[in-house]
């Protein structure tokens, strides 16, 4: 399912209905759960937990479909209530999980929730070996982006240099790890840097990270080549049964209401319903306060 659902995610959930409804597995059933939350269908979500026996993997999706409600409260509250139940490695999973989603659930400029002491708490030994490097990757990598935004300019090369021992001088996620740095940094040649990746890179998501990047840093005149630069990816095709596609592109219809202030109104309800989807209540509740006020 995981592989197919990488190519097809819609074939993927017709396997795995298939295979829920002639086996009624609990294992299965949560494995639907979760594709259908990545496909952002919480409706299918829903109808699958009223199935699950009652465990603390099913209070953790629980939580997921509360926050999908924007009912951060109940979210919260499953979400500890599991956490407590859940075997070691499941939870320092699912607390990577919760770090990243509380980092992300923002809008562009704003400054990050996350304590930065809280990833450090993480105790990856208690993940299988094989699990570990892929978490600790996740980790640094989480690491690095809040010393960014902080300013913890001893922190991040810190941080880089283990992330260049897992990933290779030459990883091309590298590369715009370090346009970030130098765009949050305001150092010297950053946009014509900037310019260039973006001009050259012919990975759509990857340019629109970096056009975003570039547009939280020169806010609130922006240069006319990067409006530009936006308007060119602002219609480019992006998943919409990805979890993370979403959360660009719910920055993207962001970024379109900033750029386009005649059009603000409509662009910023379809990035509030993109945060939703998203698993970003704090940012829809946010952004909603702001169309408000407008």
């Amino acid at each position: 399912v995981a592989a197919i659902s990488r190519e097809d995610s819609a074939a993927a959930a017709v396997l795995i209905e298939e295979a829920v409804e002639a086996s009624g597995e609990n294992s299965l059933r949560l494995a639907a759960i979760d594709l259908a939350f990545e496909r952002g269908e919480s409706p299918i979500a829903s109808k699958h937990l009223e199935l699950t026996e009652d465990s603390p993997q099913k209070r953790m999706r629980e939580a997921r479909l509360a926050r999908l409600r924007g009912d951060t409260a109940a979210a919260d509250s499953f979400e500890q209530e599991a956490l407590a139940d859940l075997s070691p490695s499941e939870a320092v999973r699912a607390g990577i999980a919760s770090l990243v989603r509380s980092h992300d659930d923002r809008l562009p400029g704003q400054p990050t929730r996350l304590d930065p002491a809280a990833i450090d708490t993480v105790d990856i030994t208690r993940l299988p070996e094989s699990a570990r490097a892929s978490a600790s990757l996740a980790l640094d990598l989480l690491r690095h982006a809040v010393a960014i935004e902080s300013g913890s300019v001893e922190t991040a090369a810190n941080v880089r240099s283990s992330l260049v021992a897992q990933m290779g001088e030459e990883h091309p996620r590298l590369a715009l790890i370090d346009l970030r740095a130098r765009i949050s940094a305001n150092a010297e040649g950053a946009l014509d840097a900037a310019r260039e990746f973006i001009e050259s890179s012919g990975d759509d998501i990857e340019r629109t990270r970096a056009i975003h990047a570039a547009l939280e840093a020169t806010s609130p005149n922006h240069p006319d080549w990067l409006t530009r630069s936006h308007g060119t990816v602002a219609t480019s095709p992006l998943r919409a049964d990805i979890a993370s596609h979403r959360r660009i592109a719910a920055q993207r219809w962001y970024w379109r209401g900033v750029l386009e202030p005649t059009m603000r109104l409509s662009h910023w309800r379809e990035a509030i319903s993109r945060f939703k989807s998203a698993e970003c209540p704090a940012a829809a509740a946010e952004l909603l306060l702001r169309l408000t006020r407008s």
